[in-house]
């Protein structure tokens, strides 16, 4: 009877696990092949259904569309934009494989039902990139968004007799990206992306993607692994790109399983874990933490090598946060991230305003000032105390 019970505690934790694993990652996964009245593409449906798979093995939520039109595309990418939306906590992945053109400097992904009379005609059947990223600025505004665009095959319209006169090889690279918007290409601006070789189920990019999904290094150095294997793949005609950055984490991977032992936790009372300092090859966990209390703000632990970061009451912090009485009155919201150094025995150090959006609003001070002279539970290296740095994003919502 107790063998059992006990059983089937575990079994609830473990299902219990899962869920808090999963609940607030989401990814919207599109993959376009069959288009009606242009080139149709091989592999978009396999990489964007084996993306998916994988995605969902990482604790995504992840909806998936295949061989959309202009009408479904727009209302996939709407009701994805307001399911981020719901928590400013929330992380986004967003997949497009298919045909992607550049119009007039601006980026396009194309549904199976574009319209080809002209560009023009191209333009206002297709969906915006720039629409997207403006999107997860200023309608998601939730924590980090990844974008992948296995969209720069080649022109689909070449061997048409439509007038295309803006229309440019592959796609452009965007630019005035907002903070924690990570933009990955499949292959470089103005160039084009294999679809595939023949009896291949994915393309060389989505085959090296696919590939690295299970690490748990950052994502930037799973970029370059991609990038390498991709290579290698098409004889060095095809190179991955990416661009934007990932402020608001010193460490961010699609596994976040190492989360759990190496990386910053996030819960109610564990806030976000991040920070830019970079910390030299040559120095290691040991060396690292000789010093009970470091004399320099440089040998503070960065959060990916400790055992659990600084952990704090995240409600009630927050409830003695004074907004702005300026930025009320003008009804601004704003956002601000904060780098903390935490020593050994819990009392923040020093404070660092690395981002303040906008300025002038006194958003940094509020900010600031709510951790000033406070006391919180330090972090852990092997069972011992040692100081750490951390990242801590706060919003000024009204």
């Amino acid at each position: 009877m107790k063998i059992k019970t006990c059983f089937f505690i575990l079994l609830y934790f473990f299902l219990l696990s899962i869920n808090l694993f999963a609940q607030n990652r989401y990814a919207l996964v599109i993959g376009n092949a069959n288009y009606n009245t242009i080139e149709r593409l091989t592999n978009p449906v396999n990489d964007a259904t084996d993306v998916a798979s994988k995605l969902r093995t990482l604790g995504y939520q992840v909806q998936l569309k295949t061989n959309i039109g202009n009408v479904e595309l727009n209302r996939a990418i709407n009701d994805y934009i307001q399911l981020l939306a719901r928590n400013s906590n929330n992380e986004g992945f967003f997949w497009f494989a298919g045909h992607g053109v550049q119009i007039d400097g601006e980026n396009y992904l194309l549904p199976i039902d574009v319209d080809h009379t002209d560009d023009i005609s191209v333009k206002f059947s297709s969906y915006p990139v720039n629409k997207l990223i403006d999107s997860f600025e200023y309608t998601a505004r939730n924590k980090i968004n990844v974008v992948v665009l296995d969209a720069c095959r080649n022109n689909p319209f070449r061997n048409m007799s439509g007038r295309f006169r803006s229309l440019s090889r592959g796609l452009t690279l965007l630019t005035g990206l907002p903070p924690d918007l990570f933009v990955i290409y499949s292959t470089a601006a103005g160039d084009v992306a294999a679809d595939g070789n023949s009896g291949k189920r994915n393309s060389p990019f989505a085959e090296a993607f696919i590939k690295n999904m299970d690490s748990t290094e950052d994502l930037s150095l799973v970029v370059r692994n991609i990038t390498r294997e991709t290579l290698q793949m098409t004889n060095n005609r095809q190179r991955p790109y990416h661009e934007g950055s990932i402020i608001g984490f010193e460490y961010y991977s699609l596994n976040p399983r190492k989360a759990t032992t190496q990386a910053p936790i996030q819960t109610s009372q564990a806030p976000i874990q991040n920070s830019s300092a970079v910390i030299p090859n040559e120095i290691t966990r040991e060396n690292r933490v000789q010093e009970n209390i470091p004399q320099n703000f440089d040998d503070y632990l960065p959060l990916h090598l400790v055992s659990e970061p600084p952990k704090f009451n995240e409600q009630q912090v927050l409830r003695n946060l004074v907004y702005p009485v300026q930025a009320r009155s003008s009804g601004t919201e704003g956002r601000v991230i904060l780098e903390l150094f935490v020593d050994s025995s819990g009392k923040i150090q020093k404070i660092n305003t690395l981002l303040e959006n906008p300025q002038g609003n006194g958003f940094g001070e509020a900010a600031v000032k709510l951790f000033t002279g406070r006391i919180i539970t330090p972090a852990k290296l092997d069972g011992k105390a040692v100081a750490a740095r951390m990242r801590y994003p706060i919003n000024f919502r009204l």
